[in-house]
């Protein structure tokens, strides 16, 4: 070829390296989107792991469309501005589609752009870069005019996702404030109780389990739970309000730890308690509609039990029934270790909390 005869155009032929990039593109696409949109990608109990892990995936599918891009465009001929507006659009694509998995995910919700972004953006940069390579030759005016309309659909897909994710993240905002609106709420009340004279011990109750369970040692979860427990160890009523909401069907549930109330071990408090027990080692019979609930709300009492059998309460009665009743029980019927449980807070009562 001599220097005055004109440059082959580039080649249409798509070669082994750019295959294979589009095909790992659209296996990870294909797994991201059954994973992403079907039931199982929503709704599995490991739900948001499973849509982290789909997001991290998103990570690869954008690198393997960029790399395909640029094999297939840095030989297709095509004007210099178009190019630099295809990479900074790419990215663009990227993070709508990111933002497009963020909140679906987080919201439950499918609209359709977000749901339009996913499935087609990739397939839009796909697509560009394959036309762009087989287009190798044509009119610079043409295939400007044939990018500009690819560029389009893909902005207009974006603007979709963004949109979706303004309207979510004004909704978390006003779900934050609403939620910090309720806590401050929540601690005035808290304080006007501490600060009355008239305050009971069912009314503080309230506020110790609404952080969370109690911890191990004793003491209440969260802030408002502690400040809650310090003024019922102040209550002068706290041992007559005690008995007084035990003696009621649902005493039990509520005091379920009475060992951080500085409570004092009477028999008064001890015959209260066995008689409210008894309600529970009523349940324990096959066939109860209750039984379950029997079941669950003695193994909850543990912690009263310890605690009222190191102070001296005469529980092995109480115990003993407890323990024959879940014996006549079939072995499904309770969790597994129950009744050897009930045998080992009878072998050893003098252990406190």
């Amino acid at each position: 070829m001599t220097g005055d005869e004109p440059a082959p155009p580039p080649s249409r032929q798509p070669d082994g390296c750019a295959l294979a990039l589009l095909a790992a593109a659209l296996c990870v696409h294909a797994i991201i989107l059954f994973a992403g949109l079907m039931p199982q990608g929503q709704h599995d109990p490991q739900g948001g792991v499973a849509m982290g892990i789909i997001m991290l995936l998103e990570i690869p599918l954008w690198l393997l469309l960029g790399a395909f891009g640029w094999w297939t465009l840095k030989d297709a001929g095509l004007p210099q501005p178009v190019l630099i507006g295809a990479a900074l659009l790419l990215l663009l694509c990227a993070y709508a589609s990111l933002d497009a998995f963020n909140v679906i995910g987080l919201t439950g919700r499918r609209g359709v752009g977000p749901v339009l972004a996913l499935i087609l953006l990739p397939l839009i940069a796909l697509g560009f870069a394959a036309w762009a390579r087989s287009s190798a030759g044509e009119p610079d005016r043409r295939r400007i005019m044939a990018a500009s309309g690819f560029g389009l659909v893909a902005v207009v897909l974006v603007a979709s996702v963004m949109l979706a994710g303004r309207d979510y993240r004004g909704q978390v905002a006003a779900d934050r404030a609403e939620a910090n609106a309720e806590e401050q709420r929540r601690d005035a009340a808290l304080d006007a109780l501490l600060a009355s004279g008239d305050t009971r011990l069912e009314q503080l109750l309230e506020y110790i389990y609404d952080e969370g369970p109690p911890r191990p040692a004793g003491g209440m979860s969260g802030e408002r739970g502690e400040r809650a427990r310090a003024g019922i160890q102040r209550l002068p009523s706290r041992q007559a309000d005690a008995m007084r909401l035990l003696a009621r069907p649902d005493g039990l549930e509520r005091l379920e730890w009475m060992s951080g109330l500085n409570l004092a071990v009477t028999p008064e408090l001890c015959g209260t308690y066995v008689e409210s027990f008894g309600r529970l080692i009523g349940g324990l019979a096959a066939g109860n509609p209750g039984l379950e609930t029997a079941v669950t709300g003695i193994s909850r009492q543990d912690n009263n039990l310890r605690w009222l059998l190191a102070g001296g309460c005469d529980l092995l009665p109480t115990l003993e029934r407890t323990i024959d009743a879940a014996r006549r029980l079939p072995p499904y019927s309770t969790s597994p270790g129950f009744v050897e449980y009930l045998e080992s807070l009878r072998a050893a009562p003098a252990e406190g909390p």
